[in-house]
């Protein structure tokens, strides 16, 4: 081991071993069920000093992973360890806040875009559609494919979406609003491999919003999540928010990305829902109507 190494290891070590075992845990979330992340939690925090130090330098001489590598070993580990939305860590793991800077410069990119379009549709219409496009698709459950953003045309590039859910039992009206950046293209090149924001689902009030940023990585099949960012959102919004789960995040975004996902790719199913556009040539033979529903 070289003096760099060392010192490195002998930095980690010197903090409370409860201080490296939250850092270690951060990255378990995603692949390990809430009794299994409980399990390796507490074995890290009983392991003997000289196998858990010993533990920290091999972890520090690996060769890093690439980021795509990365993420797909995460994403096979989970499915190994049979996590599903529901038993996963992330239930009880609390939900993560973009920082001030990147909050801020997601913001930015999401004003500089302007929706186009309104897209309204029945709940039964929602989950048919995106049953047709889930068909014969060998997914991890909720996950969302990133091919759109390397392989296919984006046709609605910022739009709003409303689910009407009031025929179900205390059922509501859910709007929310998906942006693609403009420049999404360029991000994934100029990100060289690694994550990169090139949108964000949005959820807007009348005096604030909270989005839910989106991340795709090169040679990663599925769109990442990241967080959640605010703006003008008062405190007890932020304070609610807190009381959520990361799991309860990614569901939220997933969902909604899932309805997106289908309206892009599937124009087979358009023809079967209600769904009206401010722009009625980009699917000729659906219902239009030019009001926002």
């Amino acid at each position: 081991m070289n003096k760099s190494t060392k010192k490195m290891v002998q930095q980690i070590m010197n903090q409370p071993r409860e201080q490296i075992v939250e850092r270690l845990m951060r990255g378990f979330g995603q692949i390990l069920t809430t009794d299994q992340y409980k399990k390796a939690e507490q074995a890290f925090l009983t392991m003997p000093d000289d196998d858990f130090r010993q533990m920290v330098e091999d972890s520090i001489q690996q060769k890093a992973p690439t980021a795509a590598q990365h993420i797909n070993l995460g994403i096979r580990l989970a499915e190994r360890f049979n996590v599903t939305p529901e038993n996963s860590a992330l239930n009880k793991l609390p939900a993560e806040f973009l920082s001030s800077e990147e909050n801020e410069k997601l913001w930015q990119a999401i004003t500089r875009s302007h929706p186009t379009d309104s897209i309204y549709m029945k709940k039964e219409e929602d989950i048919a559609l995106c049953k047709l496009w889930r068909k014969g698709r060998f997914l991890p459950k909720g996950a969302i494919p990133s091919d759109i953003f390397f392989t296919r045309k984006i046709r609605f590039m910022d739009c709003y979406i409303d689910v009407d859910e009031r025929g179900e039992d205390n059922g509501i009206e859910v709007e929310y609003r998906v942006v693609v950046f403009a420049d999404y293209q360029e991000r994934i090149r100029d990100a060289s491999g690694k994550p990169v924001y090139v949108g964000a689902v949005v959820i807007e009030y009348q005096d604030y919003a909270t989005f839910i940023p989106l991340q795709v990585c090169e040679s990663v099949d599925v769109v990442i999540g990241g967080g959640i960012g605010f703006h003008n959102a008062p405190d007890e919004v932020i304070k609610g928010f807190k009381k959520m789960s990361q799991m309860d995040v990614q569901q939220m975004g997933s969902e909604c990305m899932s309805t997106w996902y289908g309206i892009q790719t599937t124009p087979e199913a358009i023809h079967s829902v209600t769904i009206f556009l401010s722009n009625p040539l980009i699917i000729p033979g659906s219902e239009v109507d030019t009001t926002h529903p």
